[in-house]
């Protein structure tokens, strides 16, 4: 209890009776149901898009979230993939930020939950054409 004192006094009184009535009507499983949905195609799109890379990169993760890790070929530095690919607009974030370990793995993380379906696919062909050039030089 003293953490949700500290994290969150309380939550107002609308919000619990929306919350209330959105489960009781079963449109929130109604709304997941659609969510999963949306984001299935979503990374279906990104996976897609990236075959064309498949030869120094694998796509890793869960089939379901917002967010997938790409295995990169040891033959791709992840840190210069990703300032290639942000100097063109596409962020991504290099794994080894995430490891206690060092080195961390070689790899992205490529979130793709807040993007519309245009931006995966740009998104993925910038990164595809990025590693491929890198791993021909």
């Amino acid at each position: 209890m003293s953490l949700k004192t500290i994290a969150d006094y309380h939550t107002s009184w609308p919000v619990q009776r929306v919350l209330a009535f959105f489960l009781k009507s079963g449109d929130l499983e109604r709304h997941l149901g659609q969510m999963r949905r949306v984001y299935a195609r979503k990374r279906a799109l990104l996976v897609r898009e990236l075959e064309g890379a498949q030869a120094v990169a694998r796509v890793g993760g869960l089939e379901a979230g917002f967010h997938v890790h790409l295995e990169l070929d040891e033959c791709l530095d992840a840190a210069e993939v990703a300032r290639r690919a942000g100097e063109r607009g596409v962020r991504v974030r290099v794994l080894s930020a995430f490891y206690v370990s060092d080195p961390g793995p070689s790899g992205l993380l490529l979130g793709y939950g807040g993007l519309e379906p245009a931006q995966v696919v740009r998104g993925a062909r910038v990164l595809a054409e990025v590693m491929n050039r890198l791993a021909a030089s």
